[in-house]
């Protein structure tokens, strides 16, 4: 097994806690508040124009807006500082890092990696460089960040989700502006959650299957068996769902790049159901996140 050279500080690795899900559902429910409430506000500016509200915008108010600075006010009445938004809005979403995101990038159309366009906001949002370039850096970036290298149920799996956040995290201090880093976090987190959550479906649709077999064979050991790990999926304690939550333990405490790798490296070597697949797979994880620090490190 290689070893990571460098420290964590070196590299832009930071352990850090997850988010708890309260966090994470607060600022769903702050976003979808906001977002109703720029929807009532362009209503209005809907209102307003077809009233006839003459709007007077300075060169410096049009300046501070572009600038993503400032939102000018248009006039002394709400109706008129509503007006004024909407009156250079096209002009706004022309200037977002959206304007240049590939859609057809593969961090978007390679089902694989489970990515949504809304996973990763924040990243294109609150980017420190917001150039067209930049942008395609960070597709990139974000794709080797999230794309699988292993199968997807067992100890190895484990250990790439882990590794997935913390490539995420390192992204996160590498091309998100510092003041929103918090924000990009919990999107992290939030993805992170959904593909665990992909996992143990997709373990509960095996444990089905085996009792769907234990009926038509008459099998009531093999029936018991499935029974049990549904039970053990519903309560947290599969052991799958230890091993990602023992994962995730050494991945949020480790104080360097080093010390993670190490751990992570006992952790897996202690496992008594590890297969030469696995051990092959677990070294390729290893070897990809030295590279991927190498990479984008800061």
């Amino acid at each position: 097994m290689n070893e990571v050279s460098a420290s964590g500080a070196q590299y832009g690795y930071s352990a850090r806690p997850f988010y708890s899900a309260s966090d994470i559902a607060a600022k769903d429910a702050a976003e979808t508040a906001s977002f109703a409430g720029q929807r009532a506000k362009e209503a209005s500016f809907r209102e307003a124009h077809a009233a006839g509200v003459k709007i007077t915008l300075s060169e410096e108010a049009v300046t501070r807006v572009l600038s993503g600075t400032d939102i000018p006010a248009g006039g002394s009445d709400p109706a008129s500082q509503y007006q004024a938004i909407a009156a250079l809005h096209d002009q706004l979403i022309s200037r977002t890092p959206a304007s240049s995101i590939d859609l057809a990038h593969p961090l978007f159309s390679d089902g694989s990696t489970e990515t949504q366009l809304t996973d990763f906001r924040t990243f294109f949002t609150a980017q420190k460089d917001r150039s067209a370039q930049a942008t395609a850096e960070l597709q990139d970036a974000l794709y080797d960040a999230v794309r699988h290298q292993t199968a997807k149920t067992d100890s190895s799996d484990a250990a790439e989700i882990g590794l997935i956040r913390e490539k995420l995290n390192v992204l996160n201090t590498r091309y998100v502006d510092k003041a929103h880093q918090a924000d990009a976090a919990m999107e992290i987190d939030k993805y992170i959650n959904r593909l665990v959550e992909s996992r143990d479906g997709q373990i509960r649709t095996m444990a089905n299957a085996d009792i769907a077999i234990g009926v038509s064979l008459k099998d009531e050991g093999r029936i018991k068996e499935g029974q049990q790990r549904l039970e053990d999926l519903a309560n947290g304690q599969d052991r799958t769902q230890q091993e990602m939550q023992q994962v995730f333990a050494i991945t949020t405490q480790s104080g360097s790049a080093t010390e993670m790798v190490e751990r992570l490296s006992d952790w897996y070597n202690q496992l008594d159901h590890r297969s030469e697949t696995q051990d092959q797979q677990f070294s390729s994880l290893v070897t990809n996140w030295q590279q991927f620090l190498q990479q984008y490190g800061s």
